[in-house]
């Protein structure tokens, strides 16, 4: 699914009246769009009035349509204006004369004492955001800014039109007040910022509303965000056939762990094989190979050289000859950090013959980004921001600042697909197009998590999926797993093996999408 930016929307949409879409029509399907998406989620009753916030352009254009809809199917309508409707021009000053024929209530804003705007918003029993809409550079200002402020300390439900006023659209950031909403009804596609945060927590529940656009509408925007539904992530799912074997579907070399951190080696196997890979060997210090017999009995094992509870420089040897039978190596988590394992993951990366995927310890102990972009075959890696703060030698400040484009230039320059993990994870390709994932949730803020991530993508990348994919799929998957773990277990209890133990629930929830 594109993400688009305020701009990208804006080509679209003179694109769509280029190609003989009247702007009138548009504005039309996109107003009794939100009228119709708000007796749907909120279901009023004819009695309750519904007040309807509108500004002087297309947004507030979009709001005046609604409100006309909502009128005639006998709704009580209320029309507070930001602006003189003296300023309204082109289809939103139509649709306001159109209003006023309907003998709709409108009143301007400014016209009011604050007390008495406080009071009809009071009275109201759901209010519409129809102000500002995706054209806001910076902070909303003087009555704007009241006016949101108002409306969110109201306790009634409350509708955005295309996005809560107030909101970067570009970049979900928040850059002064912002209509808190329950639901979006955002128009054509998801906006960036939307499914960004803090931006994502304003919008609530999001409704696209198409406005039957061609696909020549979307030709030239130049597009390179984008965000995986649940539709085409289960397109994405590797086969799994009927005659197949534990060799099918594909063999993970697993080097992680040192002594204290057997957890992390644990949790990236077992989340391997929880998504679906047929075999996978743990290469690992003596104490983490016991702590697999004992607690993970599918796992095949092999014990490495190793110097007070870590690998040391002789295990190099012993690594590439377990690769060798292999399909993907997953490396990095729970190794701790060392010269010598500097050296180790240096001589690893010149001479690998199959993809990796590198995560936490791994990354931690590269020493020169060259070794990356060297590397020979596909390769994924999943820095948390401060990782990500150390390989690139930005501050972590700089790192959260500059994601959006930090990410998507470091996976083109190094020819790998990153997943900078958060709150809102970004999978960024090597040709520079940027993903941000819609699933997780709180409950996965603990430690460990990031281990079930590796060994997920790796367990696809053995199936079959090229990096990208597994990136894209594998971080779409983990997300889900700890959604589903939250809802069950509640976000305080939620631990890492939970969140391996609800992937089958996670995979299950794409597999059904087409049954």
């Amino acid at each position: 699914m594109l993400l688009l930016t305020a701009e990208q929307m804006q080509q679209a949409d003179e694109k769509a009246v280029e190609l003989g879409i009247p702007e009138i029509l548009l504005m039309e399907t996109a107003g009794r769009a939100v009228a119709s998406w708000l007796e749907e989620l909120a279901r009023p009753e004819a009695s309750e009035e519904i007040v309807i916030l509108t500004g002087s352009g297309n947004n507030g254009g979009d709001g005046l349509v609604a409100a006309r809809y909502l009128d005639r199917r006998g709704y009580q309508v209320r029309v507070l204006i930001l602006k003189s409707p003296e300023e309204f021009t082109g289809i939103t000053a139509q649709n306001y004369r159109f209003c006023q024929l309907a003998g709709i209530r409108m009143q301007e804003i400014a016209e009011l004492e604050r007390e008495e705007l406080r009071e009809q918003l009071d009275r109201a029993a759901y209010l519409v955001d129809a102000l500002l809409g995706t054209g806001i550079t910076g902070a909303a200002r003087e009555l704007a800014a009241e006016v949101i402020e108002l409306t969110n300390s109201q306790t009634q439900p409350v509708l955005a039109v295309d996005v809560p006023s107030g909101l970067n659209v570009n970049s979900g950031k928040v850059e002064g007040p912002v209509i808190e909403a329950d639901w979006t009804v955002t128009m054509a596609s998801l906006k960036l910022g939307q499914i960004l945060y803090p931006g994502r927590s304003f919008c609530g529940q999001i409704q696209v509303v198409d406005l039957d656009f061609p696909p020549e509408v979307y030709q030239g925007l130049e597009v390179e965000n984008y965000m995986l539904n649940e539709e085409e992530a289960s397109l994405l799912l590797p086969p799994r056939p009927e005659t197949g074997h534990k060799g099918s579907f594909g063999r993970i070399l697993v080097v992680a762990g040192s002594r204290g951190m057997s957890g992390a080696a644990l949790l990236s196997g077992l989340s391997a094989l929880r998504s679906g890979a047929g075999l996978v060997e743990l290469a690992a210090p003596r104490a983490v190979v016991k702590a697999a017999a004992a607690g993970a009995p599918e796992l095949i094992t092999r014990e490495l050289p190793s110097e007070q509870g870590r690998l040391t420089g002789e295990s190099c040897s012993k690594i590439l000859e377990a690769a060798a039978k292999a399909d993907v190596l997953l490396l990095g988590p729970g190794l701790g950090r060392s010269p010598e394992l500097e050296e180790l993951i240096c001589q690893l990366l010149s001479s690998l013959e199959i993809p990796a995927v590198i995560d936490a310890d791994g990354l931690n102990n590269i020493s020169s980004l060259t070794l990356l972009k060297d590397f020979s075959r596909e390769l994924a890696v999943t820095p948390h921001p401060g990782e990500m703060a150390r390989l690139t030698g930005f501050s972590l400040e700089e790192v959260l600042a500059r994601r959006l484009s930090l990410a998507p230039d470091f996976a083109r320059e190094n020819s790998l697909s990153l997943v900078l993990k958060g709150a809102d994870s970004l999978i960024a390709l090597p040709e520079g197009e940027l993903f941000v994932n819609p699933t997780g949730c709180e409950a996965m803020a603990t430690a460990g998590s990031g281990d079930v991530l590796a060994g997920v993508i790796a367990a696809l990348i053995a199936q079959g999926l090229s990096a990208e994919k597994a990136a894209c799929l594998g971080t779409y998957l983990h997300g889900r797993a700890g959604e589903l773990a939250g809802e069950d277990l509640s976000s305080y209890s939620v631990i890492a093996g939970d969140i391996l133990d609800y992937l089958p629930e996670a995979f299950i929830s794409l597999e059904q999408v087409y049954q």
